[in-house]
Formats: C-alpha cells, sequence, structure tokens
C-alpha cells in the first residue's frame, strides 16, 4: 500500500474508533432509557427525516429490514416513536418521533458535543473545517453505497 493509502487507512481506523468510544449508550447519558446502538442510528434517521417510512430509514441507515423492525418495535415500546398512516395514501405507514423521542434526541446530541469537547481539551479550533471534512467523506460513502462499492 502507498502511503497515502496507509494514511487513508489509519484516518477510516481512527474513524471507527472514535464512533466506537463516543457511541452513547443508555446507561452513560443521564435522563434516558437505554438504547442500542441501531436504535440510537434509527431515531437519529428520523429525526432528520420527519414522517419518514420504514423502507427510507432502511435505505438511508443501510440497516437490513429485520434489524430495523427490531429497533422500531424498541423504540415504540420505550414511547419514542409512533407508526401513523399517511394521510394521502393510508397504506402507508409513516414514523414519527414522540416528545419524549425530541428530549431524548436532544440529551444525546448534548452527551456526544460534551464527549468531544472534553476529547479536545475545551478547544474548538479547526472544528469547522473538521467538521466539513468528516462530512465530505460521509456523503462520499453514501453516493457510492446507493451505487455498489467501487462504481
Amino acid at each position: 500500500m502507498a502511503t497515502n493509502d496507509d494514511d487513508l487507512a489509519e484516518l477510516a481506523e481512527t474513524i471507527l474508533r472514535i464512533g466506537r468510544e463516543i457511541e452513547p449508550r443508555g446507561s452513560h447519558v443521564p435522563g434516558i432509557v437505554s438504547l442500542t446502538g441501531t436504535e440510537i442510528t434509527t431515531l437519529r434517521w428520523i429525526q432528520r427525516h420527519p414522517r419518514t417510512t420504514p423502507s427510507a430509514i432502511a435505505e438511508g441507515t443501510a440497516l437490513r429490514r429485520s434489524n430495523l423492525s427490531v429497533a422500531l418495535r424498541g423504540l415504540e415500546s420505550h414511547g419514542l416513536v409512533v407508526r401513523r398512516h399517511d394521510d394521502a395514501d393510508s397504506r402507508l405507514v409513516r414514523i414519527e418521533l414522540t416528545d419524549l423521542a425530541h428530549e431524548t434526541s436532544a440529551k444525546i446530541r448534548e452527551y456526544l458535543a460534551q464527549r468531544m469537547l472534553s476529547a479536545l481539551g475545551g478547544s474548538r479550533e479547526d472544528l469547522g473545517a473538521a467538521k466539513r471534512f468528516v462530512e465530505r467523506i460521509d456523503e462520499g460513502l453514501r453516493v457510492k453505497s446507493s451505487h455498489g462499492f467501487g462504481d
């Protein structure tokens, strides 16, 4: 592997390590029910895409439908989401967040921000550039995954 490829592989491994380290678990975030990583991922997706469908969630999160079904049932049992039939097409089911879900999401985001700020020693230097860089990677991966790896 060329040096640049080594750097890219190291960057990917670092991102994975950071993700594992800061991933919020219910027991680590005061005031929320214990949620699985899949439930948190699903909750985040629904928050960014209100009144979404299970198919859109599965596609957007790259979750298998069976795993998504389990996550949605868990979120429903915690009172975080509700399923509603679409007003225009009653065959279509929309997933909506409850008020409790919005409160939970805010607590998770606060937890993430504090973890990041602590890891950075309280410094926000280069935050904007780092955020744009990681978002570019995220977007590029989403485009690639929708077309297949290596296209």
